[in-house]
Parts: structure tokens; C-alpha cells; sequence
């Protein structure tokens, strides 16, 4: 018993645990932002300088939006502290000053951080398997040439910046399998469940070794399970218990028994009964999710319940997703969700129906501190 526990004992990726907190620097606040603050009326001030600093902020970078003081007094008329309630502007530039800035500032491209920079290969959606458009050997023949318009999209940043970390996404929707539709797209398969999960080890280790031979320091594979992936829809299992996890797995097990080849290679995959994961990648957050678990166009609702709650989402930068065929980005403030599109075009049934095919193809795009650049499809 003891050994068979061990090997089913396959530990998902450790969560990049979110606490939710806010700090306010009292030199950073917002302008506008309503703030009150009590002083004890020992704390004179006859300048509006002065008030300033004993608020706690820069007179050369603020000033009073308003006047500030409610005073309060005891029984006798003495004052005995001051309220400030008050908000905050910036201090503008003369029109001078703001034109010579704009006349001297150096302009110089902005480097990333060596140790937090990361390049993304994200994938999602080859449902492997599938007999329309081409057939599985279209699929994988669009996968493998987006891997190496991949590989040579990293060797160009490189030219300009160091990259050590290598992330590889894989969305979900790896195989077409057999539950989709309860079922009824079995017949529109040409490739057995184990003949499907069969040809997408072979393409995450060709894939590996392909960013692996760039001499990458440190390669993160990602991998969910999509609706597709599912092992069996008629009795509800696990949002873990997938196709593609189980494959993903397969390979850690593999990549395993070559330490020193592969040794720098971490295969991550959701924690039991859990079908994303929160992960971080140099010193950016991803939650990856397939997108099942919200409708279209539900992406931002889905990911803001994660954080009104407390889970770890809601600690995350980047949501990286498939599941709708069309490649996407959206940022609103410092989140960013990037969508990927599909690598089997579409159904034939959906482009009789309404006319819709997919464009075929991976998303690269590089990141740092959070924030997402040098995107494009593959």
C-alpha cells in the first residue's frame, strides 16, 4: 500500500499563496483620494508647508485640494486636537519647464531585470485527435512550426536582453478526446484516447528539448486540463483528473530519469481537485486556467470573484486561458488576460454554421515585474 501511494502521489504545483493587503506610502497617495487625519493641537502649523509635513507629505510634490481643518475643542473652548479631512493635488509644472524636460530628457530603452525577466510560449487548444481541417497531422504540423517560430523569436530578444526563463504554457484542450458533447464528437476523432495522449508527450518533450537547446537556465512547464481533457463527464471527477495532466506527468517522470540533461526543467501541473493553478514565473504571477470555467467575455468577473474572496488569483498578474478559438488580450490596470487562439481552426460543423474560422497559432510575449511585452502570434 505504502508504494502505491507513493505513486499516486503526484504533487501539483505549489501555489503562489496570495494575502490580500494595501499599503499607502504617505508620499505616493493618489491625488484626490479623501484622506482624515487627527493631530493634537500641539501640532502648530502656520504654513501651509508646514501642515504638510507634519501630515507626512512632500510640499514640493503636493499640495491642499480645499481647506483642511475641523477643529475640536473641549468644554471650556480650548482646542484640544484638529481633525484634517482633506485631498490632495500634485504640483504642476510650469509650461516652461515641462517643454524644457521634454527638449533634455535622454531617451534610452528600458532594460528589463536579469533575475525576474521571463519568455512565454503559450499553447493551448490543439485538441489533437480531431479529423476537421487536416486532421491531426495538420495540427501538429501548424505546432511544430509555431515551436520554432518560437525559438527564433527568443534567439532575437536575446540579441538585446538576457532571458534565463523559459515558460511553456499549455491551456488545456491538448486532445480532442471523448466527452465533448456528451460524447458525440467520437465520431469526428480519427485517433484513439491513447493514441491522442500519446502524440502530445511527444510534442511536450520535442517542444522541451527545443527551448532546452537554447540554453535556457531555468524551463517552466505549465500544464491544465480543458473541457476536452476530461477523463470522463457521465459520473463527475476531479477538475484535475485530465488527459493532459496525467501526460504532463508522464514526461516530469521521464525528464526525471535524465537529471543531468534535464535537471533545470520543472513540469507543474493544478493541485488535486483543482483545474488551475496560481504559479509564479521570475517575478511575474500566472494564473492559468483553460476558460471553461466562465462564459465568454466572463473572464474579468471570474478572476475578480477569485480576489474578492481571497484566493490566490486574486494575487496573480497574468491570467493566461484558451477554450475560445481567438487570440486576445486585455489589460485593465496592472492585470493582463491573454487569451490563445487555436491550433485545429475550428470545427467544420461551427464554420457551416456560422462562417467562422480560427486562425491557427501559439503567443509568445515576454515579461518582468508583472507587466507583459513584445507580444505576437506564432
Amino acid at each position: 500500500m505504502g508504494a502505491l501511494a507513493e505513486i499516486l502521489q503526484e504533487p501539483g504545483a505549489p501555489e503562489a499563496e496570495h494575502t490580500p493587503a494595501r499599503t499607502l506610502d504617505a508620499d505616493t497617495e493618489l491625488a484626490g483620494q479623501a484622506r482624515t487625519t487627527r493631530l493634537d493641537h500641539t501640532h502648530d502649523a502656520d504654513t501651509e508647508d508646514a501642515l504638510l509635513r507634519s501630515l507626512g507629505h512632500d510640499p514640493e510634490r503636493w499640495r491642499f485640494a480645499g481647506a483642511p481643518a475641523i477643529y475640536r475643542r473641549d468644554d471650556a473652548g480650548e482646542t484640544r486636537y484638529t481633525t484634517y479631512r482633506y485631498k490632495l493635488m500634485p504640483v504642476s509644472e510650469s509650461l516652461t519647464g515641462l517643454l524644457d524636460t521634454i527638449k533634455t530628457r535622454t531617451i534610452s530603452p528600458r532594460m528589463n531585470a536579469d533575475t525576474g525577466a521571463a519568455f512565454t510560449f503559450q499553447a493551448s487548444d490543439l485538441q489533437l485527435g480531431k479529423s476537421d481541417n487536416e486532421g491531426t497531422t495538420g495540427t501538429v504540423d501548424r505546432y511544430v512550426e509555431s515551436v520554432g517560430v518560437a525559438v527564433e523569436r527568443l534567439r532575437r530578444l536575446r540579441a538585446h536582453e538576457p532571458y534565463g526563463t523559459v515558460h511553456l504554457v499549455f491551456a488545456g484542450d491538448c486532445i480532442e478526446g471523448n466527452q465533448s458533447q456528451s460524447g458525440r464528437n467520437m465520431w469526428r476523432t480519427e485517433l484513439t484516447i491513447t493514441e491522442q495522449t500519446r502524440v502530445f508527450r511527444a510534442l511536450l518533450y520535442r517542444t522541451i528539448d527545443a527551448f532546452v537547446e537554447e540554453g535556457a537556465d531555468t524551463v517552466l512547464v505549465d500544464v491544465v486540463n480543458g473541457n476536452h481533457d476530461e477523463v470522463q463527464r457521465y459520473q463527475t471527477t476531479r477538475p484535475d483528473d485530465g488527459h493532459a495532466t496525467e501526460a504532463a506527468i508522464a514526461v516530469r517522470e521521464g525528464l526525471a530519469l535524465n537529471e543531468p540533461a534535464y535537471g533545470h526543467v520543472q513540469v507543474r501541473v493544478p493541485v488535486t481537485d483543482q483545474g488551475y493553478m496560481t504559479v509564479p514565473v521570475g517575478d511575474t504571477v500566472f494564473t492559468i486556467a483553460h476558460g471553461h470555467q466562465w462564459r465568454r467575455n466572463q473572464a474579468m468577473n471570474w478572476w475578480s470573484g477569485q480576489a474578492f474572496y481571497e484566493h490566490n488569483p486574486g494575487g496573480a498578474h497574468v491570467l493566461a486561458h484558451g477554450h475560445f478559438h481567438e487570440h486576445e488580450v486585455q489589460r485593465a490596470g496592472k492585470r493582463w488576460r491573454i487569451c490563445s487562439p487555436t491550433y485545429d481552426q475550428g470545427s467544420n460543423y461551427f464554420r457551416d454554421l456560422t462562417g467562422a474560422v480560427s486562425q491557427p497559432g501559439g503567443i509568445v510575449y515576454t515579461t518582468c515585474g508583472g507587466q507583459v511585452n513584445d507580444m505576437s502570434i506564432v
